[in-house]
């Protein structure tokens, strides 16, 4: 009896032992384990002083980038090289800190138990400015150099300099006279303390290096807009690799040269550029560029054929991609996605003919070509579209519209003629389809308006008579 009381007691210790490890497996089993952060860490020094403290260093997430600019520069890298989108499209003034501290008076700031991955990192304090840049939880310690913020307005003469390493605050009108020059170095940070412009006589310009920081045109907070860029008829503009935000128009161009390359266009008041009385005798180029955000991102008016709009991603504009009035500029090799309309034609009179050629439409709100009046030539394009192609709307004389050599598919009408058109030539084009009847089924002309209606003999007729019953290889982005 003994022995079977002793044996009960060992069976039931090792049973005992059994359900604690048990408890144990199934409780390390269910909870969760905690991720090892990562610590950043680093120095912010200061100009001109000792005291290092209270420095505000934020980390943020990289920005979330629309995916149709990730779309078309993944298909197409060549439209915007030496950019990186993460630093163009940073704004701290819309996203808020993933974390937050101040340095201590030797400058000293750390950040503990991050998770590993890219951040932005922002250091800022008044009367010094900020500046940002991308790390990694792996790239060891951190230095930033904050110096003195310089106050500018009125008039500057000479030649002169702003720096990378510096925040430069306009305090009012700006005016660079003729004969005079300013060179800005990549990296500066330019803000505006009110709805100031800088007005170019003389010439503006600045490096051509990329994969370095941008010069950002900004303001302090979205409340506040700038005026923008004013380039004058004496003026020269040259600037490459900038970020332009919360301006009336980015860029005015008044009758003047100009060449805008790799920058970004984005949430500005009107227009990211504006170009008007561009003559033979000047000469404009916007290019590798990226309109976004505003209600139209480049209006063109009253500017001849020296005008080039070539490579550059128009994406998610209210109004307007390319509003065009009395121009004749060439729009090449250009991508617009998301834009109310890719791009409005009012007239060219007497002007030679716009050309539109080799562009990529995806995915307008309305039209991707609303055509009121002149002269253009729509040639080697792919139209895709589940809203509208092109349409020839009469309001500023007869639109002519050329139309060969396109890849147009989508739903119908690709392509429309209002009251007040002509015979329109849309030979030569890919409709998605072999079928005549389906082709006959995209377009609206006189053979869609009834007989009776009153307005029948006004409305022109589509010849679009040797399609193709494959797609054009030359058409689109080249």
């Amino acid at each position: 009896m003994g022995r079977h009381n002793k044996l009960n007691g060992i069976f039931l210790l090792h049973y005992l032992y059994l359900g604690l490890l048990l408890q144990t497996l199934l409780f390390l089993s269910c909870s969760p384990t905690k991720p090892i952060g990562k610590t950043i860490s680093g120095k912010v020094i200061l100009e001109n002083t000792s005291d290092f403290s209270n420095v505000k260093v934020s980390l943020f997430n990289l920005p979330q980038i629309d995916t149709s600019i990730l779309n078309v520069l993944s298909k197409y890298p060549s439209l915007l090289p030496g950019v990186d989108l993460n630093i163009y499209l940073f704004d701290q003034r819309k996203q808020k800190p993933f974390a937050q501290t101040l340095t201590d008076k030797e400058g000293i700031f750390s950040f503990s138990n991050i998770p590993d991955g890219e951040y932005i990192i922002f250091a800022q304090k008044e009367g010094y400015g900020w500046r940002y840049f991308k790390i990694s939880t792996s790239g060891g310690e951190i230095q930033i150099q904050l110096n003195k913020e310089v106050n500018i307005s009125g008039i500057i003469q000479g030649q002169n300099k702003w720096t990378r390493d510096r925040n430069y605050i306009i305090e009012g009108d700006v005016e660079i006279p003729n004969g005079s020059s300013l060179y800005i170095e990549n990296g500066c940070v330019v803000r505006f303390n009110g709805n100031f412009k800088i007005r170019v006589n003389g010439r503006l310009e600045n490096e051509d290096i990329p994969g370095q920081m941008p010069i950002i045109f900004t303001t302090d907070d979205t409340t506040k807009t700038w005026g923008g860029i004013y380039v004058s008829e004496q003026g020269q503009l040259d600037l490459k690799y900038s970020v332009f935000r919360s301006a009336s128009v980015g860029i005015f161009i008044d009758a003047s040269n100009a060449n805008v390359s790799n920058s970004i266009f984005i949430d500005n008041k009107n227009y990211g550029v504006s170009t008007v009385q561009i003559s033979n005798a000047k000469n404009i180029k916007i290019e590798k560029c990226i309109f976004t955000g505003q209600p139209i991102g480049l209006n063109l008016e009253f500017t001849d054929t020296t005008v080039y709009v070539k490579n550059s991603i128009f994406v998610s504009n209210y109004e307007s991609g390319i509003y065009a009035t009395t121009s004749s500029a060439r729009i090449e090799n250009n991508y617009f996605s998301g834009n109310r309309y890719s791009i409005q034609i009012l007239s060219n009179i007497n002007r030679d003919t716009l050309l539109i050629k080799n562009n990529e439409f995806r995915s307008s709100k309305g039209y991707h070509i609303v055509h009121k009046g002149g002269i253009v030539k729509t040639i080697y394009n792919e139209i895709l579209s589940s809203n509208g192609g092109i349409v020839l709307s009469p309001a500023y004389g007869t639109p002519i519209n050329i139309i060969n050599f396109n890849n147009i598919a989508g739903k119908k009408f690709l392509l429309a003629l209002g009251s007040g058109t002509k015979l329109t030539d849309a030979k030569f084009n890919y409709w998605g389809t072999e079928s005549e009847a389906e082709i006959r089924n995209l377009i609206f002309d006189r053979n869609d308006v009834s007989p009776s209606d009153q307005y029948y003999y006004s409305y022109g007729i589509v010849d679009y008579s040797n399609y193709f019953s494959v797609p054009v290889k030359e058409a689109g982005v080249k």
